[in-house]
């Protein structure tokens, strides 16, 4: 079963010329557990710990765990053509040595950008620089070939009182943005789901024995949005949503959302802004075609200055260039 699944992984990451895809243990909130869904590692190796990597070549696949699984590891591999990588253990190298020597010189590695943390993505993104190759992070590969993967998770919401939250929601906001003022933040971005569960006293089922709910919130002065599956809001909590000023979005609209923060625009050189715009939407835009846009917006000598400097005479410009480069077009 396991080999055929990786059969399978592999005709998906030769059509897309992936040289090296790497699944974590991990959902899109860094969650220590993860429901079922996000369960891809232990789909892809048979391996049922709560820790571990597996990477898959065109040619191998390795799984990398610790050692309080050491033991079950080699077990459920058996026969499955995954290598255990005991992690720690002299002579073992760490995932991202496993990747570096890998990769052929203009090699491509792929993940699912939504899977891995920023610190970790920036050693892929140096390794596949070291080697002129490339990153492929805008798909999940995964998701291709598991046909009865399960849904996700849509649990009952229920509100946490206050008399064990010790602290209203109302409070607790009041309280975030007094700190987000004397930091001199806008905004702020919250993805861990057991921060969004502490901060608004909701609680949910979306991981098994852990009560939270599969979301992302954005806490600015004037607003507070929360980013889930919003067919769990009931009416009851609806009302009490809308009691402490918290608007709902679907929960892939954060990915709209982000890049689009006007907070972003004061913060962000107009190069730098087209660089994150480029990489949130997976953009397959040249440095070439976004050079072109620079100058058919008359930005090409601005694109080192903040925005802040070019709100009063630029943003229109500036904004249209972005959302041409986060699109991918180019128009001559």
């Amino acid at each position: 079963m396991i080999p055929e699944r990786l059969t399978a992984l592999r005709e998906e990451m030769k059509r897309r010329s992936i040289d090296i895809y790497v699944v974590p243990t991990a959902d899109f909130h860094e969650s220590e557990y993860v429901g079922e869904h996000f369960k891809a590692r232990k789909f892809i190796t048979g391996f049922t710990g709560s820790a571990g990597t597996a990477v898959i070549t065109l040619k191998e696949a390795g799984l990398w765990t610790d050692g309080r699984y050491f033991v079950q590891a080699e077990k459920q591999l058996e026969g499955s053509t995954v290598t255990l990588y005991r992690m720690a253990e002299e002579g073992v190298p760490a995932v991202e040595e496993f990747v570096k020597d890998k990769l052929p010189q203009g090699g491509c590695i792929g993940f699912d950008g939504r899977t891995v943390n920023g610190a970790w993505g920036e050693k892929f993104v140096a390794i596949a620089e070291e080697k002129k190759g490339s990153l492929f992070v805008g798909e999940d590969l995964i998701n291709l070939i598991w046909t009865d993967r399960p849904e996700l998770s849509k649990a009952p919401l229920f509100i946490l009182e206050e008399k064990y939250s010790g602290k209203s929601t109302a409070e607790k906001i009041k309280d975030v943005r007094a700190k987000m003022a004397e930091e001199g933040a806008d905004v702020h971005i919250l993805t861990s789901l057991c921060d969004i569960a502490w901060l608004l006293n909701i609680r949910g089922g979306d991981i098994q024995s852990v009560p939270v709910v599969l979301s992302y919130l954005v806490l600015t002065r004037d607003q507070c949005i929360w980013f889930l599956q919003e067919e769990v809001v009931d009416d009851k909590i609806r009302a009490y949503l809308e009691e402490n000023h918290i608007t709902t979005k679907p929960y892939d609209a954060i990915y709209d959302y982000v890049p689009e923060i006007p907070a972003m625009f004061e913060a962000l050189t107009v190069r730098e802004h087209i660089e994150y715009v480029k990489r949130a939407y997976n953009s397959d835009i040249t440095e070439e075609e976004i050079d072109a846009l620079l100058t058919r917006f008359e930005l090409l000598d601005k694109q080192e200055k903040l925005g802040n400097v070019q709100r009063n005479d630029a943003e229109g410009q500036y904004l249209l260039c972005t959302c041409y480069s986060s699109k991918g077009c180019y128009v001559g």
